[in-house]
């Protein structure tokens, strides 16, 4: 039973490297897709996948009422049409880590959206922590001089922004409904939203090889489909979910890890001085959460 209890760590490991991974192939996959195309591909890939499972382990469909709708269409919206949208185009203009150590500080900004918007306790540390993270941010600004805000740091903190509304609302979805089918659901509205890129997806979609092609393809059932179920059973099987959660700080190292293995990619000065401020910053804030 023991040996079964920590099969959790494997399940939590192979959610980092697919999340970590994310941030590397879709540096690949931009060279031969559009920033609203490759989002529109990588939600159908996933969505096609979902529905499978939620086939094979015969999940009713969610009751729908007014509320259900409104909650599936923003959450669709905030994390994969619009969330995607931002980070495509972000990652194009950042290296792997980089755009990595931004998006890690969702955690906090949703713990912010959850004291406004739910009057969760929000202690003295996690806004201390808050500030650490800030003063990690701005020192990756000074990339190309004091105080430079690049468009990939905007797009990318604009994907922060995104994923953390994608998790207060999906809080409020998976009330009344199983994660699983929350976040099919999700899905699908996001897909629908992205539809609008359809035509021009099956246009490059013809022009890409087959290796571009799978790598779309991976980015879907990966770091998206694949990951959200192992994510899961790691937090299923683990008797502290706080611990499965510390594995979180394993996704920049991972992906710079991976950036530099297949993309020959080296982080600057900046970005490792930023980052290690960021990690920093969420280290205290995980912290502060264990003493509320």
């Amino acid at each position: 039973m023991t040996g079964g209890r920590k099969i959790w760590h494997f399940y939590a490991l192979l959610t980092i490297f697919l999340w970590a991974s994310a941030y590397v192939y879709t540096k690949v996959a931009l060279a031969a897709f559009s920033p609203g195309p490759l989002g529109f591909l990588r939600c159908a890939a996933a969505l096609a996948a979902l529905v499978v499972i939620c086939f094979v382990k015969k999940a009713a469909p969610p009751p729908l009422s007014l509320k259900t709708t409104g909650l599936f269409i923003l959450s669709g919206a905030a994390g994969f049409s619009v969330y995607l949208y931002l980070f495509n185009n972000g990652a194009g203009l950042l290296t792997a880590s980089a755009s990595c150590l931004i998006i890690s500080t969702a955690p906090v900004i949703t713990a912010l959206g959850g004291f406004i918007i739910y009057r969760e306790k929000f202690p003295p540390l996690a806004w201390a922590a808050m500030a650490v993270e800030f003063g990690g941010i701005m020192v990756m600004t000074m990339k190309g001089g004091p105080l430079t805000l690049n468009s990939g740091l905007a797009w990318m903190l604009g994907a922060a922004l995104a994923i953390s509304a994608y998790n207060l609302i999906q809080r409020a979805a998976s009330r009344s409904h199983s994660a699983l089918m929350a976040t099919t659901a999700a899905f699908l509205t996001g897909t629908a939203m992205l539809s609008f890129y359809s035509r021009q997806a099956v246009r490059e979609l013809a022009q890409a090889s087959a290796g571009q092609i799978a790598v779309v393809i991976f980015l879907g059932l990966g770091p998206s489909a694949a990951a959200y179920l192992a994510w899961t059973k790691a937090l299923a099987l683990s008797d502290k979910p706080g611990a499965v959660a510390n594995y979180m700080f394993l996704t920049p190292f991972v992906a710079t890890v991976l950036g530099y293995l297949i993309i020959n990619e080296k982080p600057d000065t900046a970005t490792l001085t930023g980052g290690a401020i960021i990690l920093s910053g969420l280290g205290l804030f995980n912290f502060a959460a264990r003493q509320k």
